[in-house]
């Protein structure tokens, strides 16, 4: 099978998959400047919000139609907070009362981290992967 793909394709392609790459590098540096730079601390899940994803309408049958997201108690110099974590999962992550060590920002306490959730680091990666693969394809394009 043979695949044609024009010039303007393969230089659509390269852009695209560079645009990609600067947004994981970007995702990935701040999240290790937070980690570097933010205040940690020890949150307790106090419940689970439930919401639906936005523009999803087809689920696998046997799938939530809802993404679980954890609310956190902790403390700040500001006093307690409780704040929704934004990354949600098809499943609860964390049990209520479960204590969880974050990473805030100390000016913004509702952008916080957990460094024991893996999911947004796994679907970076997994955007970088598609992108060097765009890029390739792109050059082989090109090239060919």
């Amino acid at each position: 099978m043979e695949i044609n793909i024009t010039q303007t394709q393969g230089i659509f392609m390269i852009a695209l998959g560079v645009v990609l790459i600067v947004v994981c590098a970007a995702i990935m540096l701040r999240k290790k400047r937070m980690i570097r730079n933010g205040a940690h601390a020890k949150a307790v899940v106090v419940r689970t919000e439930q919401r639906r994803p936005p523009g999803r309408r087809r689920r696998p049958a046997n799938a939530s139609p809802f993404l679980f997201h954890p609310v956190f108690r902790f403390n700040t110099p500001d006093g307690e907070r409780e704040i929704e974590y934004g990354v949600g999962h098809n499943k609860p992550k964390f049990d209520d009362g479960e204590a969880v060590d974050i990473v805030y920002n100390p000016t913004k306490p509702q952008e916080l981290y957990i460094p024991s959730d893996k999911t947004p680091m796994i679907a970076t990666l997994i955007i970088s992967i598609f992108s060097i693969a765009l890029i390739s394809f792109g050059v082989f394009g090109i090239v060919y």
